[in-house]
């Protein structure tokens, strides 16, 4: 990491720690809060920064503070509508899993640390007449449908229902997972909320992580997302996540996350590898890089079609 990436790896640990850090003399503000806004982590950002002496006098931090309170509406607002939206589902008997950010927040210090542009819920597609008409009733509209999601929108929640929680494209993610459901098992006390196991859910996010680092670049809070799960779930069967890594070849690119996250979190020692993964991660802003995804899809057409 070099000097500035440091300052900001010092506030995010700041603000999800609530340990004072050390910036650097010459921290550069107005750039670290220009990178906040790219990879949607303004309220951590201001949290962090203000625990590491920065200043909230300071007009640029005045700004910021607009934006955190915009940033704790917007996941009000999110957070009532799925309320409203789940509790429809339950008293209706419609089997559906949270998916992602839904989850992840409860495990930040503050929920508007997770932010989130939009929702994901697995449904399965023969209840789809039913949802559909809940959703009319709170207000959402119908846009698109993708290869493994329909998308409804309302002024509160941009929501994606997942048909599966894997694109079939992906094929070696599609084929461990599916659609999802046969890791899924139902939440106790509930009508039709059913959830994974913490190390199959945290499967999923780093296959989730792995997907948008390989075809575009991937931003700062999903690798934080993976710190956060497994700091909240210190007694996680390493050895099964471990195992099903090995099945997805994902083993040995886990162990360089986790290394890049020592070096982040626990002064861990940088090698090539945790250098590489850090520069991409914070110059890809929030879902990676359009020049990146346009170098990685046209390395799988060559390999495609030759």
């Amino acid at each position: 990491m070099d000097i500035f990436q440091k300052d900001i790896v010092t506030i995010i640990h700041s603000a999800l720690t609530g340990i004072k850090g050390t910036l650097s003399d010459g921290f550069d503000l107005e750039k670290g809060i220009k990178l906040a806004r790219e990879h949607n982590i303004i309220a951590i950002f201001y949290e962090g920064a203000v625990l590491c002496g920065v200043s909230n006098e300071i007009p640029m931090m005045q700004n910021m503070i607009n934006d955190v309170c915009k940033t704790v509406i917007v996941d009000a607002r999110q957070i009532s509508m799925i309320n409203r939206l789940t509790e429809a589902f339950d008293k209706e008997y419609i089997d559906y899993l949270p998916l992602k950010g839904i989850l992840l927040k409860q495990f930040y210090p503050k929920s508007e640390m997770r932010a989130m542009g939009d929702v994901d819920i697995l449904i399965k597609l023969e209840q789809y007449s039913k949802i559909q008409e809940i959703l009319k009733d709170l207000d959402f509209l119908y846009k698109y449908e993708s290869d493994h999601e329909l998308v409804w929108t309302n002024p509160s929640l941009f929501l994606e229902l997942h048909k599966s929680v894997m694109t079939t494209y992906n094929k070696d993610f599609y084929k461990y997972f599916s659609t999802g459901w046969d890791l899924a098992s139902k939440v106790d006390g509930t009508n039709s909320r059913y959830e994974f196991k913490p190390e199959d859910f945290y499967v999923y996010i780093f296959v989730h992580f792995t997907k948008h680092y390989r075809i575009s670049g991937i931003g700062i809070k999903h690798i934080l997302d993976l710190w956060v799960y497994a700091q909240a779930h210190p007694r996680v069967d390493w050895r099964y996540i471990h195992k099903i890594l090995k099945q997805l070849n994902l083993y040995e690119f886990h162990q360089n996350v986790i290394d890049t996250l020592n070096v982040w979190f626990d002064n861990g020692e940088q090698n090539e590898k945790t250098s590489l993964i850090t520069n991409v991660i914070f110059s890809s802003g929030q879902y990676g890089t359009r020049e990146m995804s346009n170098i990685n899809h046209a390395i799988r057409e060559s390999k495609n079609n030759g």
